[in-house]
């Protein structure tokens, strides 16, 4: 009687299943991969020469396609020359390794963004527009009493730490007025 795995073998090897022995030659690489790769990976997939990785994040899309991918396609070559149980074999004719995010995963960060960014100006005071574009200034509360010895011996030291004085002093008034 024959076993299920060796049924389930010997149909991966049809033509039909060829996309079962590409899922599990990807999965035994997925396996190798160092974890700061595959925490930023969704899922990845063999389409013609190319190995193509699904991202979770837009952010790590440049990295990934400047340093991580001929790094994957390394890997990928030498498993292939060291395959002895020929798990790999389905991957010898990739070329080249690619990464992209989903336009929905896109469209995520940025409703993200948007959510921060209202946040931030929820909490602001001023709002200045220049010229079509609008600059955000955020006022904190003035911590400084103005109370300090100026021991500058250097006059314009002097004059310049006095400015100062007497900046924090109408800052505080400002803050007592409101």
């Amino acid at each position: 009687m024959k076993t299920a795995g060796y049924l389930i073998e010997n149909l991966k090897n049809t033509q039909e299943f060829r996309r079962l022995r590409d899922y599990d030659a990807i999965r035994h690489l997925w396996n190798k991969l160092p974890k700061e790769i595959t925490t930023h990976i969704q899922l990845a997939f063999k389409k013609d020469n190319r190995l193509l990785f699904m991202l979770k994040n837009p952010s790590y899309l440049a990295e990934f396609n400047k340093y991580k991918a001929p790094m994957i396609l390394e890997i990928i070559k030498f498993l292939v020359k060291n395959d002895t149980e020929e798990l790999y074999t389905e991957l010898e004719n990739i070329t080249e390794v690619r990464a992209y995010v989903p336009s929905h995963f896109i469209k995520t960060a940025k409703d993200k963004h948007e959510i921060m960014r209202y946040e931030f100006l929820k909490n602001l005071n001023i709002v200045i527009k220049e010229h079509k574009r609008i600059y955000y200034i955020q006022r904190f509360p003035e911590k400084a009493q103005g109370i300090f010895i100026n021991k500058a011996k250097n006059k314009k030291l002097h004059k310049l730490f006095e400015q100062a004085r007497l900046a924090i002093l109408s800052n505080l008034s400002k803050q007592q007025n409101r």
